[in-house]
């Protein structure tokens, strides 16, 4: 693992603020590609198991889970949608339902869960 010590500078109008470097995103510790790898990863098994694997702290992939989301709805195109179809499966046995919203001509959709 790489450590890298920013220099910071001193701004009269905002403050003391760290260099921007290409590699990682204000606020964020980590670099793009870590942080990648760990949503890669949180695709595949859960949050304990990730966060043990890579060392992190479960904030940690909180935080990274919060700004993956949010560049994803940046990148996100708003659409006028004429028609919505929904979807109520029940999940397993145990009476769980979800909840499925999705545009018929454009493919997309969102999901709410919601418990007993």
């Amino acid at each position: 693992m790489a450590v890298v010590l920013l220099p910071r500078m001193a701004c009269s109008k905002h403050g003391v603020r760290t260099v921007p470097v290409p590699w990682a995103e204000p606020m964020s510790r980590y670099t793009a590609e870590f942080e990648a790898l760990v949503i890669d990863w949180l695709q595949e098994a859960s949050i304990s198991a990730v966060s043990r694997l890579m060392k992190v702290s479960w904030n940690a992939i909180d935080g990274i889970m919060q700004r993956a989301v949010q560049r994803g709805l940046a990148r996100r195109e708003e659409s006028d949608v004429a028609h919505i179809g929904t979807d109520e499966p029940s999940f397993r046995k145990c009476h769980t339902n979800v909840t499925i919203f999705f545009g018929c001509k454009g493919g997309y959709g969102a999901a709410c869960g919601r418990r007993p």
